[in-house]
């Protein structure tokens, strides 16, 4: 799987070896940091690394002003760094620090820019537009918990969801193809899955519906993922309609 990620986040051997040389940028304040990584996985052993990953996201946040910190990269953050640790321990935190730059690209739309940024809530809007094209059964009320559902789970594609083994599943389908566009689609076609899979839920309204939809229990990523596989294999993609 590490080198799944490093082909599809760093590029071909070349660029790995290029991000290795690199030479890191200086740490700012970390404490924000430590706070989010104490309940990131929490009962998984990446928390014995947990000063590898404040370490990294505080050199990711240095290399990237405009985006600094924001919470939601802790999550991006652990199963990069504990699939490359896996792997080559020496360079999992340079291959994770620029790994997390191109992952970050997928939901970098939830990010706000400053406090007065409404980018976020437009995308979550037009997201939850495209989930309602589906559904017979969907009515404003659907829309609204939808985009609150987007706006929570989008900015760490799920991992602050699901279990450090699910979110490994679901990423090595997410970075598959070739481009953002496409791997942002299989973000969209995951959820469309999810909500498609409990349809008859959304008859209870969507507060209720979107709670039970927010318990990793009800979800099997594997089933899940696997179900998506058939249908591309078979051409049968559901389509995202314009945002």
């Amino acid at each position: 799987m590490a080198l799944k990620f490093r082909r599809a986040l760093l590029g071909d051997g070349f660029a790995v070896q290029l991000a290795r040389l690199q030479v890191l940028p200086p740490l700012k304040d970390t404490a924000q940091i430590r706070v989010d990584i104490e309940r990131t996985f929490p009962h998984h052993p990446v928390q014995d690394l947990a000063e590898k990953l404040v370490e990294v996201l505080a050199m990711f946040a240095s290399q990237h002003p405009k985006v600094a910190y924001a919470q939601g990269q802790n999550f991006l953050c652990a199963p990069l760094f504990w699939v490359y640790w896996q792997d080559a321990p020496s360079y999992a935190l340079k291959d994770t620090l620029y790994s997390l730059g191109r992952l970050h690209k997928l939901c970098l739309p939830l990010y706000p820019l400053d406090r007065r940024d409404g980018g976020p809530l437009k995308f979550c809007r037009a997201i939850a537009g495209c989930l309602a094209a589906y559904f017979s059964n969907w009515n404003e009320e659907h829309n609204l918990y939808a985009q609150s559902f987007v706006l929570h789970f989008w900015g760490s594609l799920f991992a602050n969801l699901f279990s450090m083994e699910d979110v490994l599943v679901l990423w090595a389908f997410l970075v598959e193809p070739e481009t953002d566009r496409e791997r942002i689609l299989r973000l969209f076609k995951f959820t469309l899955e999810m909500i498609r899979e409990h349809a008859r839920i959304l008859d209870l309204g969507g507060a209720a519906a979107f709670a039970f939809l927010s318990h990793p229990a009800v979800h099997q990523v594997e089933r899940l993922t696997r179900c998506l596989r058939e249908r591309g294999r078979e051409d049968r993609w559901p389509v995202l309609p314009p945002i």
